[in-house]
């Protein structure tokens, strides 16, 4: 680095010791003064100052930047950044440009490699800055301070903390580690994953020559490594042979230096490694095994690391040295060892079996002879397998047996068969018990019944589907409800402008299909995840009983009916019109499925779902709710149909839409409901619904709408339509009754629209959803500009009941697609009427 030296081209220091001068209003206030001053400040601060023009050119620059850039100051002023120094121009220009629009570029962290002209190892943290007179943007501050230092300790620190680290991680192994191979595999790991070396493994002498027990990281390198122990090979004088024969660490600073490795320097070379170390691991006294450490850095290993380093094999051997004594007791408490491994699993039952021939069981647990059914004279001496049945997946079993033979631990979930011939899902943990050899003399298995798990996890894959379901039916509904507006506006004009009577009606009968169409999209909404469109307060059995009297013509003779509706129910907070809809679904499900006639039975009651049941169904809450109960004598429903009931478009019926119970399902689920399906082939199909019980704050929405005079009018509207033939429709009819329309396809398009427009916008008539910008942002920033303004929403999807943007007020109002053209145009005039009466 450059030593600083204070610039004086600007005053010496004879112009700042005088104290009477500087306390002089006018010398303080002296340009040169000043100037020697700054000057003074720039050439003794450490951090590195410059000031640049637009042009990128310096104007003043202290040494530390100068010296950053391996230039001298006087090298910088008046020149480019490019000219001065390209390689940081290079590497920011980009920052330039920001700086100069305006955007200060802060905390940038830069090395000598990015900035400099002459190598080194400098660290830097700059800061950019728009530097502004009158506002404008006239050139570029940079302020940079030398963090080297820093970094440095920055990352002794980090070598620190991984090491303490790996420590740590290695102590945690040897009190959890359950085998000599376990407790070699986590030490290399650690030693890769937290000690960041390239390579760890654990050599471990076979009679002449040295296997790998175990290895992680760059281990391809091993694949043709050779370590022998004879001392005339010169194999053997390696890291690792040396620590084996000699019992002390050897530490290789260069490997690819030293003669002593000249064996593997190509191999070394291939994978970078530059340094290398091998600690001795003993058990009782003698060396069983060496750790080696391979490093791509050449002197990594410092004294300090080794110092530590060395304080992991005492660990290793300590452990070693327990799993010894482990040894030796199990030989001498076998017995004893398998029985507490069986009593341990207390709520689990544990079945242990030989090894060997037909893995007859010798053991059985209380536990597993309850969840079975069986004794324990049924169970002794019979092969394990004799819990399997029809439905037990055969590649289940086959993992099992591939775990059987090659004496290994494995977990596996299978349908097996109490004594009675119930199925129930087993999680069954099959562990091997080794002898002092490594050899398996006998197997546990763990049998856990998962069948209530099993059965919540398909309710929740069943829930999700039904969703993704409800919001494809959304979507669908939605666009589709677009095209009805279209047809059903043109076929209302073509019905009133056609002279021809039979062309007139053909007209009304494209309307009519509309109509029935447009249901058809209600009952998809009702499906997906929308809201209820009007809400309130209910008697179940008093719509049910209306319901069904008016449904006793569409039942049936051939069908009794026995009703069971509870009095003085609590109330429900449901929309009536989808309740009797639901009610009207059950029924004609139940009908559908009795053919040759039967019974119908409904019921009303109130129940309580506890917490149990909300654990097993994840959408219920726990609390009071109001029942409705639907019961045929049916044909019924299989497995495979019963999973599948609610899901819309499904169907067993030549005629039916798949709509009836998923309509049911979403309206319930919609007013926080619950609904559940028993049903069996040939046993006919009960179905109930849980609302549940109104809470005593809910308050019906109550609205009075105004009658207009007229549907004309001469107000200024903008029409907000994504979809062209929609609006184009609304807005040409909009014109037709003399409103002066303005249109625009999308949000960011309607702002732009009022503000070039000069005379007051009376109301806006937005779609809900549409891209860029939705109907809801719309309206705030039209408001912001226009308060007076009234707003009428439109949309596919109903109203969802908590949006207060599209809440009706006197002021906004919202129409559900497919509207009818007087419809909007007596909306529209409700609206603007209101608003006039009210100044």
């Amino acid at each position: 680095m450059r030593r600083r030296e204070p610039r004086r081209d600007r005053g010496g220091p004879e112009s700042l010791t005088d104290a009477s001068r500087a306390s002089h209003p006018s010398v303080a206030t002296d340009p040169a003064y000043r100037a020697a001053l700054f000057d003074l400040f720039l050439e003794n601060t450490p951090t590195g100052f410059a000031l640049l023009d637009r042009e990128c050119r310096y104007l003043v620059v202290n040494s530390v930047l100068a010296d950053g850039h391996g230039r001298s100051v006087a090298e910088h002023i008046g020149r480019r950044v490019a000219e001065v120094s390209p390689r940081a121009w290079s590497n920011l220009s980009g920052v330039y440009e920001r700086v100069l629009a305006g955007e200060v570029v802060a905390n940038l962290r830069l090395s000598a490699d990015q900035v400099s002209e002459v190598p080194g190892h400098r660290q830097w943290l700059a800061s950019y800055y728009p530097m502004r007179i009158d506002h404008q943007v006239v050139g570029v501050g940079i302020v940079a301070h030398d963090v080297s230092e820093l970094t440095d300790t920055q990352g002794v620190l980090e070598e620190r903390t991984r090491l303490y680290a790996m420590l740590a991680a290695t102590n945690r192994a040897v009190i959890e580690a359950t085998s000599p191979a376990d407790l070699f595999t986590t030490v290399c790991r650690v030693a890769v994953e937290i000690g960041g070396f390239a390579l760890a493994w654990v050599g471990v002498p076979d009679g002449a020559v040295v296997d790998v027990a175990a290895r992680f990281g760059n281990s391809a390198y091993l694949d043709e490594l050779v370590v022998r122990l004879d001392p005339g090979d010169v194999t053997s004088r390696g890291p690792t042979g040396r620590a084996l024969a000699e019992g002390t660490p050897q530490i290789l600073n260069d490997f690819l230096g030293a003669n002593m490795t000249q064996p593997w320097h190509a191999r070394a070379a291939k994978f970078g490694f530059r340094a290398s170390a091998a600690f001795p691991i003993r058990e009782a006294g003698e060396v069983v095994a060496a750790l080696g450490l391979y490093s791509k850095q050449v002197a990594y290993f410092t004294d300090e690391l080794v110092a530590a380093l060395s304080e992991i094999t005492p660990v290793l051997s300590f452990a070693l040295d327990r799993f010894a004594s482990e040894r030796i007791r199990e030989a001498d408490e076998e017995r004893l060892r398998t029985h507490d491994r069986a009593l341990r699993a207390i709520s689990q039952g544990v079945l242990i079996t030989a090894a060997a021939g037909e893995r007859r069981i010798i053991y059985a647990s209380p536990s597993f002879l309850t969840l079975t059914g069986y004794s324990e004279g049924e169970v002794l001496g019979r092969s394990a397998t004799f819990l399997d049945g029809p439905e037990t997946d055969p590649s289940a079993i086959a993992v099992i047996d591939r775990a059987i033979a090659e004496e290994r631990e494995t977990l596996v979930e299978l349908v097996n068969y109490r004594k009675d011939g119930t199925p129930f899902w087993n999680r069954l943990t099959l562990t091997p018990v080794l002898d002092e050899r490594g050899r398996a003399t006998h197997f546990i298995g763990v049998n856990t019944d998962i069948t209530t798990a099993r059965e919540m996890e398909l309710q929740l894959l069943q829930s999700q589907k039904l969703e993704a379901l409800g919001t494809l039916a959304g979507g669908v509904a939605h666009d589709f409800n677009n095209m009805l507006l279209v047809i059903r506006g043109y076929s209302s004009l073509l019905a009133q402008r056609l002279e021809d009577s039979s062309l007139r009606e053909m007209a009304q009968r494209i309307d009519a299909a509309v109509e029935k169409a447009a249901d058809f999209t209600r009952r998809l909404l009702t499906f997906s995840r929308g809201q209820m469109v009007r809400p309130q307060r209910l008697d179940l059995s008093a719509v049910v009983r209306d319901a069904l009297s008016l449904l006793e013509r569409m039942i049936g003779e051939d069908i009794e009916v026995r009703l069971d509706l509870a009095t003085d129910l609590p109330a429900v907070v449901v929309d009536q019109a989808q309740l009797e809809q639901a009610i009207l679904n059950l029924v004609t499900n139940a009908r559908e499925a009795m053919v040759a006639g039967g019974s119908l039975a409904v019921r009303t009651a109130l129940a309580h779902l506890d917490e149990d049941y909300a654990d097993l169904h994840p959408e219920v809450t726990p609390g009071p709710y109001v029942t409705l109960v639907v019961t045929d004598s049916g044909e019924g429903m299989d497995e495979a149909t019963l999973l599948r009931a609610f899901e819309p478009f499904y169907t067993t019926k030549p005629n039916g839409t798949g709509l009836g119970l998923s309509t049911v399902y979403g309206i319930v689920r919609r007013c926080g409901g619950h609904v559940r399906v028993a049903s069996s082939r040939g046993s006919g199909t009960t179905v109930t619904v849980y609302l549940p019980v109104v809470p005593v704050t809910f308050e019906e929405p109550s609205l009075e709408p105004r009658v207009p005079t007229s549907l004309r009018g001469d107000e200024t509207l903008l029409v907000v339509e994504d979809v062209d033939e929609a609006r184009e429709l609304v807005s040409g009819y909009l014109r037709e009754l003399g409103y002066r329309v303005l249109v625009a396809r999308d949000g960011l398009e309607a702002l732009e629209r009022v503000d070039s427009e000069e005379s007051p916008l009376d109301a806006l008539v937005t779609d809900v959803v549409m891209p860029r910008m939705n109907g809801r942002e719309l309206a705030a920033r039209v408001l912001a500009r226009c308060p007076e303004t009234v707003v009428l929403f439109t949309s596919g999807f109903p109203r969802p009941e908590n949006d207060e943007v599209t809440a009706p007020t006197v002021r906004s109002a919202f129409l559900e697609k497919p509207y009818g053209l007087e419809e909007i145009a007596h909306a529209l005039r409700d609206l603007l009427d209101g608003i006039a009466r009210s100044r």
